[in-house]
């Protein structure tokens, strides 16, 4: 399971709380105030306060209950992909769980991709399993 990191920043302390009271904001008019709200740190100890979090937990022992022999690794979105693969580039896991992933990395600022790794573990026969209809929504910066 991946858990969603740069959603819980946007949702959590980021830039929603920006968007609200400047949503009626004129074309053409600048806002200068309230931009630290436009780059905020990704943090885990926020994912408590989502509560999709809660429901893809339920789901985890949802999955132990009927298979408890599985092995479940838990990591958060704004680790390195890498962890999908083993060294010979095969899958390192059947089956990734996305939950509400809207958010996803740029190349240029994580070591590797995150949509580009998603996409070729699915290639490399993977199965994803996403439980939101609003993932991939958008790219995202992350400075390491």
């Amino acid at each position: 399971m991946i858990k969603p990191a740069f959603t819980a920043a946007a949702y959590a302390n980021g830039f929603y709380k920006f968007y609200k009271p400047y949503n009626s904001t004129p074309v053409g008019k600048n806002v200068t105030t309230d931009l630290n709200l436009l780059s905020v740190p990704v943090n885990s100890s926020w994912y408590p306060l989502l509560p999709y979090v809660f429901s893809m937990l339920k789901l985890l022992n949802d999955i132990k209950s009927v298979s408890p022999n599985s092995d479940i690794t838990i990591y958060d979105d704004a680790a390195d992909h890498g962890f999908m693969f083993t060294k010979n580039g095969s899958n390192a896991f059947d089956l990734i769980i996305l939950g509400h992933q809207e958010y996803v990395t740029q190349k240029e600022y994580v070591t590797q991709k995150e949509y580009d790794n998603l996409k070729r573990f699915v290639a490399n026969g993977g199965t994803m399993l996403i439980l939101d209809g609003n993932v991939f929504y958008t790219e995202v910066k992350y400075d390491l």
